[in-house]
């Protein structure tokens, strides 16, 4: 994941897959847990699979398990995609 964009927006440029989704789940925690409004600016993602979905599900709702809503922007198509396979809860 890239640098934090301003303080309270992260910003990952790179694939959400079964490939990254090991390492991206534990700077994504603590970036949650660390931000009273977390924000996920998806801009530079360039795919998605069912793994990086579930991912984002499972963040927004440790989130909300916080008391915190996990805010997402600039959410490309193959996120939008991935998601909607999944029939998971509209996130965006």
């Amino acid at each position: 994941m890239n640098a934090v964009k301003d303080e309270d927006v992260l910003c990952p440029a790179e694939a959400l897959d079964i490939y990254n989704a090991e390492t991206l789940q534990p700077r994504l925690a603590e970036f949650i847990n660390s931000r009273l409004t977390p924000w996920l600016d998806l801009q530079g993602v360039s795919a998605c699979d069912t793994a990086g979905a579930q991912l984002l599900w499972s963040a927004a709702k440790s989130a909300a398990n916080d008391g915190k809503k996990l805010q997402f922007k600039n959410v490309p198509a193959v996120v939008q995609e991935a998601c909607h396979r999944l029939g998971l809860p509209e996130l965006f």
